[in-house]
Protein backbone atom coordinates (compact mmCIF):
# COMPACT_ATOMS: atom_id res chain seq x y z
CA UNK A 1 0.00 0.00 0.00
CA UNK A 2 1.69 3.46 -1.21
CA UNK A 3 2.01 5.82 2.00
CA UNK A 4 -0.82 8.70 2.46
CA UNK A 5 -0.69 11.81 0.91
CA UNK A 6 0.15 14.71 4.21
CA UNK A 7 -3.14 15.55 5.52
CA UNK A 8 -4.04 19.69 4.95
CA UNK A 9 -6.34 21.48 7.07
CA UNK A 10 -9.16 22.89 5.09
CA UNK A 11 -9.78 26.87 5.90
CA UNK A 12 -12.99 27.71 4.21
CA UNK A 13 -12.20 31.66 4.02
CA UNK A 14 -8.78 31.48 2.87
CA UNK A 15 -8.68 34.23 -0.75
CA UNK A 16 -7.33 31.31 -2.88
CA UNK A 17 -9.39 28.53 -1.98
CA UNK A 18 -12.07 30.82 -2.80
CA UNK A 19 -11.05 31.91 -5.91
CA UNK A 20 -9.99 28.45 -7.23
CA UNK A 21 -13.64 27.38 -5.80
CA UNK A 22 -15.47 30.05 -8.01
CA UNK A 23 -13.46 29.30 -10.77
CA UNK A 24 -13.92 25.77 -10.93
CA UNK A 25 -17.66 26.18 -9.94
CA UNK A 26 -17.92 28.41 -13.02
CA UNK A 27 -16.48 25.82 -15.39
CA UNK A 28 -18.31 22.83 -13.87
CA UNK A 29 -21.79 24.22 -13.40
CA UNK A 30 -21.83 26.69 -16.43
CA UNK A 31 -20.77 23.70 -18.99
CA UNK A 32 -22.87 21.17 -17.41
CA UNK A 33 -25.40 22.51 -15.50
CA UNK A 34 -26.47 21.96 -12.14
CA UNK A 35 -27.43 17.96 -11.89
CA UNK A 36 -24.94 17.07 -14.26
CA UNK A 37 -22.10 19.28 -12.51
CA UNK A 38 -23.25 18.01 -9.13
CA UNK A 39 -22.29 14.37 -10.56
CA UNK A 40 -19.64 15.25 -11.71
CA UNK A 41 -18.24 17.17 -8.82
CA UNK A 42 -19.74 13.59 -6.68
CA UNK A 43 -17.70 11.15 -8.79
CA UNK A 44 -14.26 13.06 -8.84
CA UNK A 45 -14.99 13.68 -5.11
CA UNK A 46 -15.15 10.23 -4.28
CA UNK A 47 -12.51 8.82 -6.25
CA UNK A 48 -10.32 11.24 -4.13
CA UNK A 49 -11.15 10.94 -0.92
CA UNK A 50 -10.70 6.58 -1.59
CA UNK A 51 -7.63 7.64 -2.74
CA UNK A 52 -6.51 10.14 -0.10
CA UNK A 53 -7.98 8.19 2.65
CA UNK A 54 -5.64 4.67 0.75
CA UNK A 55 -9.19 2.82 0.32
CA UNK A 56 -8.84 2.29 -3.11
CA UNK A 57 -8.33 -2.04 -3.88
CA UNK A 58 -5.14 -3.22 -4.62
CA UNK A 59 -3.33 -3.03 -7.65
CA UNK A 60 -6.20 -0.79 -9.21
CA UNK A 61 -3.40 2.27 -9.81
CA UNK A 62 -1.60 4.61 -7.94
CA UNK A 63 -2.93 7.33 -10.41
CA UNK A 64 -5.95 9.20 -9.16
CA UNK A 65 -6.08 11.59 -12.36
CA UNK A 66 -5.54 8.28 -15.23
CA UNK A 67 -8.19 5.74 -13.00
CA UNK A 68 -10.82 8.47 -13.16
CA UNK A 69 -10.07 8.80 -16.64
CA UNK A 70 -10.54 5.08 -16.77
CA UNK A 71 -13.81 4.83 -14.87
CA UNK A 72 -15.11 7.56 -16.24
CA UNK A 73 -16.74 5.72 -19.25
CA UNK A 74 -17.51 2.40 -18.06
CA UNK A 75 -19.40 3.89 -15.64
CA UNK A 76 -21.27 6.45 -18.41
CA UNK A 77 -21.40 3.96 -21.16
CA UNK A 78 -22.58 1.42 -18.42
CA UNK A 79 -25.49 4.31 -17.65
CA UNK A 80 -26.04 4.65 -21.46
CA UNK A 81 -26.88 0.82 -22.20
CA UNK A 82 -28.99 0.39 -18.98
CA UNK A 83 -31.00 3.29 -19.95
CA UNK A 84 -31.79 2.09 -23.35
CA UNK A 85 -32.61 -1.38 -22.21
CA UNK A 86 -35.10 -0.06 -19.53
CA UNK A 87 -36.89 1.92 -22.32
CA UNK A 88 -36.74 -1.02 -24.53
CA UNK A 89 -38.41 -2.66 -21.84
CA UNK A 90 -40.83 -0.11 -21.04
CA UNK A 91 -39.04 0.62 -17.12
CA UNK A 92 -37.43 3.16 -15.83
CA UNK A 93 -33.26 2.49 -15.51
CA UNK A 94 -32.10 2.42 -12.10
Amino acid sequence: MRPKPPQRTYRAADPELTAARLAAGAVLYESAGDVAGTAGWAYVHGIATLWRNGNLPPGIGEDPVALTEQLGPYLFQRSKAARREAARDGRRAR
